[in-house]
């Protein structure tokens, strides 16, 4: 498991136990209900509620493990934030840009609760490894996605809502654009 500064986000891997309904937000933005162990988090017990757009739910199969992205969210109604599970986790993405299951063995260095790499992170070290080609074209439309954000904090469009961070503002609305991106369908080719 990795963090990262700022809002809490975990790269984690999650199992997923089973898939919910679909909804539809006010931007058009289909999500599905998913319930999913995420071990890193202390979800072994029981499953935790996350919403999945559906291009990435489309991508999952029940009972397989995928390695995620996820975002801390708000501290649940009556909880004490004591436990990582006392949040509501957000979806973030695919760790890898892919819908690919990852192994179950775990690199070396992780089983004491660092990262594969001497510096404790999971990312490839430039020269032993390479990174996969990302055909799934999520990587690019993620890059897109958090620059149009940018652009929209940078021009002022961007205003938190009752308590909200600009980090959190930020992530929401590269989630909806990246969401947006994805639904859109490609030009025809003449």
């Amino acid at each position: 498991m990795t963090t990262e500064q700022g809002p809490r986000r975990v790269t984690a891997g999650i199992r997923v136990e089973s898939k919910g309904a679909k909804t539809t937000n006010a931007n058009g933005a289909t999500t599905v209900a998913m319930k999913a162990f995420v071990e890193d988090i202390g979800a072994t017990q029981y499953s935790i509620p996350i919403f999945v757009p559906e291009a990435d739910a489309d991508q999952m199969v029940q009972g397989d493990t995928y390695y995620a992205i996820l975002q801390q969210g708000k501290l649940k109604l009556g909880k004490s934030g004591n436990y990582d599970t006392d949040f509501h986790w957000n979806w973030v993405g695919f760790a890898d840009g892919t819908a690919v299951p990852e192994p179950a063995t775990q690199p070396s260095g992780q089983a004491n609760g660092m990262g594969g790499q001497p510096d404790g992170s999971d990312r490839p070290s430039r020269g032993t490894q390479t990174v996969p080609i990302d055909r799934t074209r999520n990587s690019i439309e993620r890059q897109v996605a958090a620059k149009g954000a940018i652009d929209l904090m940078a021009a002022g469009q961007l205003i938190p809502e009752d308590g909200e961070t600009m980090a959190e503002v930020w992530i929401r609305w590269a989630d909806l654009i990246v969401t947006w991106i994805q639904s859109t369908d490609a030009p025809e080719e003449a």
